[in-house]
C-alpha cells in the first residue's frame, strides 16, 4: 500500500511540474488528432481515418511519455529533435502491438472472450502503459524490451496491477464524459432546425473539448505509469538483476523527492 501511495505521490508531482507550459506544448496535437477523429464519421474515409487517428493518438502519447520521463530522468538526455521523437515512438508502438495482440490471443484461447470488444479502454490503458514504459526506457537508454517489462510485473505483480486497475477507471471516468460528449454533438449535427453556423460552432467546440478531456485522460494515466517506471526502477534489488546484467550507474530520483 505504501508503493502505492508513493507513485500517486510521485504522478501527482510529475502533473504538476509546470502544467501550463507541458500543455502549450502537447495540447495542439491533441487538437489535431481530435479533427483527425471526426473523419471517421464518413463512411469512405471510416477506415484511413482510424488508422491515422490511432497512429496519432499513439504519437501524443508517446510525447506525454518523453515529456514526463525528461522530468522524472532529469540527468538523462532526451531525444534531440522530432526524428528522434518519432523513432522512439515507432519501435514502442510497434512492441506495444506485439503486447497486445498476445494478450488478445491470449485471453481468447484461454478464457474465450475477444477482450477489447468488451470495453477498449482496457486496451487504451495497455496501450498507455507500454508506451510510457518503452519511451522512459528510451530516455535511459535502455533497450525497449518486453523482457523488462515483464520484470516489472515479476518484481512487483501487486502494485502493478493496482495502478493499472487505477489508470483503467481514471480513462472510464474520462471516456464517459466523452461520451456524453459526442452524443451531444451527434444531437445537434442531427437537428435540422439548427442553423449551419451553429453546427460549425459545435463542431468546433467538440474538437477543442474533446482534446481537453483527452489530454486529461492521457496525461493522467502516463504520469501514473511514468511514476510506476521511476519507483520500479528505485527497489532496492535493480532491474538489471533480473536480467542477469550489472548496474553500475546509480538508479535515478524523480524530481522533488
Amino acid at each position: 500500500m505504501t508503493s502505492v501511495v508513493t507513485i500517486l505521490a510521485c504522478a501527482w508531482g510529475l502533473l504538476c511540474h509546470r502544467p501550463l507550459a507541458i500543455a502549450r506544448g502537447l495540447f495542439p496535437w491533441l487538437l489535431v488528432a481530435a479533427a483527425l477523429a471526426l473523419l471517421g464519421r464518413n463512411p469512405e474515409l471510416r477506415v484511413v481515418a482510424n488508422l491515422v487517428t490511432v497512429f496519432g493518438f499513439a504519437f501524443c502519447i508517446s510525447l506525454f511519455a518523453s515529456t514526463y520521463a525528461g522530468i522524472a530522468y532529469p540527468d538523462h538526455a532526451r531525444p534531440k529533435n522530432i526524428v528522434d521523437e518519432l523513432k522512439v515512438a515507432g519501435i514502442a508502438l510497434w512492441k506495444t502491438i506485439l503486447v497486445i495482440v498476445v494478450l488478445a490471443v491470449s485471453a481468447k484461447a484461454v478464457l474465450g472472450i475477444d477482450l477489447w470488444s468488451r470495453t477498449h479502454e482496457i486496451s487504451l490503458v495497455v496501450l498507455i502503459l507500454c508506451l510510457s514504459f518503452f519511451v522512459a526506457e528510451s530516455h535511459l537508454k535502455e533497450t525497449i524490451s518486453l523482457r523488462r517489462l515483464a520484470a516489472a510485473f515479476a518484481a512487483m505483480p501487486l502494485t502493478m496491477v493496482t495502478i493499472l486497475g487505477l489508470a483503467l477507471v481514471w480513462a472510464l471516468g474520462i471516456e464517459l464524459a466523452l461520451d456524453e460528449l459526442n452524443w451531444a454533438h451527434k444531437a445537434t449535427l442531427a437537428d435540422p432546425d439548427v442553423p449551419a453556423a451553429v453546427h460549425k460552432a459545435s463542431t468546433m467546440f467538440y474538437v477543442v473539448a474533446a482534446a481537453a478531456l483527452t489530454y486529461l485522460r492521457i496525461g493522467g494515466a502516463v504520469a501514473l505509469f511514468v511514476a510506476l517506471h521511476a519507483f520500479w526502477r528505485q527497489q532496492k534489488i535493480p532491474p538489471h538483476a533480473w536480467l542477469g546484467q550489472r548496474s553500475d550507474q546509480p538508479l535515478p530520483r524523480l524530481a522533488g523527492e
